[in-house]
């Protein structure tokens, strides 16, 4: 079931990990989210670590309605052998809906 924004709405959201020298972490942020009419939607993940990340799946996805705005973005250091995967998809469903992807 999708995160839905109501219309003429909008959803800011920050999500920051903090790492040491653990072993073994596994992370997998999972979203999907429905942009209504007018709506506005806006994430940042950052994983800021001093040692290792070991394993992340970063799976987010966006239907984009129309008028809709979107801006999501990804910060991750990895090192030796982690294992890092970002997938960030948006579907454009309606007229003037737009997006920014920076990760």
């Amino acid at each position: 079931m999708p995160i839905c924004i109501g219309k003429d709405a909008s959803l800011k959201y920050t999500e920051t990990h903090f790492h040491g020298s653990d072993e073994g972490i596994q992370e997998i942020p999972k979203a999907h989210i429905k942009i209504e009419e007018g709506d506005s939607y806006f994430t940042n993940f950052s994983k800021l670590v001093s040692d290792r990340v070991e394993y992340l799946e970063f799976d987010y996805s966006v239907d984009a309605e129309k008028d809709s705005n979107c801006k999501m973005g990804a910060k991750v250091c990895g090192k030796k052998d982690d294992k890092i995967k970002i997938l960030e998809r948006i579907s454009f469903n309606g007229e003037n809906a737009r997006s920014v992807i920076k990760s």
